[in-house]
C-alpha cells in the first residue's frame, strides 16, 4: 500500500468512527454510501477496525463502536491535565456558591465542554449540541478569533438555531463587557440570571471557564474575584482575561 493510500485509509477510518459515534450503528452499505466508496472498501476498513477492538457487530449486518474506543479515550484523557484538574474546581464552586460552571474550547468551529457542573450534576466532556452564540464560553472564544471570524461563527450559529439575533451586535456586546468588567458578563440572558466567562491560555490552547446561575442574579463585581480565583486554581497561576 502506498503512502497516499495509507493516509486515505486512516482518514476514512476516522470518518467511520465519527459516523458511528453520531448514529449509533450502521450497515457497511450505509457507511460506504456516506463516504462515497465501494462497499468492499468499507468492509475492509471495518474488519481492520474490528481487529483493533474499536468496532463490533451488534447484529449480523450492522456495525457499532466497541469498548476499545472507551479504553483509548480513557488513556488519552491522561494527556489532558486540564480535564483532570477542572472537575475539582467545578465541584468546589458548586459546594461553595451553588453556581453552575463549565470549561470549554472551540474545536473546528464547534463548542466542546471539557466539563460541566449544574445543579449538582457533573458531566465530563459534554458532547451535547448547544448554540454557540448563546454560550458565554462560545461567545468569548469566538470573539478572540477576531471580528471577521467571530461574526461568521455567530451568524452560522444563529442560522442553525433559527434565532433572530444579530451577529455584529453580539460581537459589540462582548467587546463592551470586556472593556467594562475585564471578563465577559451577561445578566438576565436566555435562561440564566447571570452568566460569566473568563478565558486563558493552557498548553498553547485558548480555554474558557464559565460560571452561571438560573436562580441568583449576581453582579459582575461579586463574580470577578470568584471566577479569577477559580481560573488560578485550574492553571496554578494568575491569569489576565484581557491579556
Amino acid at each position: 500500500m502506498s503512502t497516499g493510500q495509507s493516509v486515505q485509509s486512516v482518514h476514512r477510518g476516522m470518518q467511520i468512527l465519527e459516523l458511528l459515534a453520531e448514529r449509533g450503528s450502521m450497515t457497511a452499505s450505509m457507511i460506504a454510501s456516506e463516504l462515497a466508496i465501494h462497499q468492499s472498501s468499507a468492509s475492509r476498513l471495518l474488519k481492520s477496525m474490528m481487529d483493533y477492538g474499536f468496532i463490533y457487530k451488534p447484529t449480523f449486518h450492522s456495525f457499532a463502536l466497541d469498548y476499545g474506543v472507551v479504553l483509548f479515550a480513557g488513556k488519552a484523557l491522561e494527556s489532558f491535565p486540564l480535564i483532570q484538574q477542572s472537575p475539582l474546581v467545578s465541584v468546589d464552586l458548586y459546594k461553595r456558591y451553588g453556581y453552575g460552571s463549565a470549561l470549554g474550547v472551540l474545536f473546528r468551529q464547534r463548542l466542546v465542554y471539557l466539563d460541566r457542573c449544574a445543579k449538582g450534576k457533573f458531566v465530563l466532556v459534554d458532547n451535547s449540541i448547544f448554540p454557540l452564540h448563546m454560550s458565554s464560553i462560545g461567545r468569548l472564544l469566538a470573539f478572540r478569533r477576531g471580528r471577521a471570524e467571530a461574526v461568521k461563527i455567530f451568524s452560522d450559529s444563529i442560522h442553525q438555531s433559527k434565532s433572530q439575533e444579530d451577529a455584529e451586535a453580539i460581537y459589540e456586546e462582548i467587546r463592551a463587557s470586556l472593556s467594562a468588567h475585564g471578563f465577559l458578563y451577561m445578566r438576565e440572558k436566555y435562561h440564566n440570571r447571570f452568566n460569566a466567562a473568563w478565558d486563558f491560555e493552557f498548553q498553547s490552547r485558548r480555554v474558557a471557564l464559565a460560571l452561571f446561575s438560573e436562580e441568583e442574579a449576581v453582579s459582575a463585581e461579586v463574580i470577578y474575584p470568584i471566577i479569577r480565583a477559580a481560573v488560578r486554581s485550574i492553571t496554578g497561576k494568575e491569569s489576565d482575561c484581557c491579556g
